[in-house]
């Protein structure tokens, strides 16, 4: 049998059926803040997202997200849900995401969401960019 042939191919989520419930934020001391939802499909817990701000000497604080997702959750498109609906509900304007040049479904997930490719940071992993008045997002 050829690689292809073993390939199983999950169908993707109805976007109604994932939540996002916010979990407690949290302040601190160095004036960082943390936004925390936990991840549904369906009724079922399988994920949550992390959205760390930390205040910098720039006009806007700095963002960050991290999406974490069960094994059995990831390909069926709850990733680039997540994504642009945890960036939505923070009320922020901006928010980075840093990803491995090999997560290439992380990568897929983030350009489905809306983020934009950004550049490198200092450890070479992949800097991408959602900006609140960008539309360019899909379920």
């Amino acid at each position: 049998m050829s690689k292809s042939s073993h390939t199983i191919l999950k169908q993707r989520v109805d976007p109604e059926q994932v939540r996002l419930v916010p979990g407690k934020a949290n302040s601190g001391r160095n004036g960082s803040a943390r936004l925390y939802w936990r991840v549904y499909h369906a009724n079922t817990q399988v994920g949550h997202a992390i959205i760390t701000i930390k205040q910098s000497g720039a006009s806007r604080p700095d963002a960050s997200i991290t999406v974490e997702l069960n094994a059995h959750s990831r390909g069926l498109g709850i990733g680039s849900i997540v994504f642009r609906r945890a960036c939505e509900s923070s009320g922020l304007a901006e928010v980075i995401a840093s990803v491995r040049k090999s997560n290439v479904a992380s990568l897929i997930a983030l350009q489905r969401a809306g983020f934009k490719p950004l550049g490198e940071d200092s450890s070479h992993e992949l800097l991408w960019i959602w900006r609140k008045n960008d539309n360019g997002h899909t379920d």
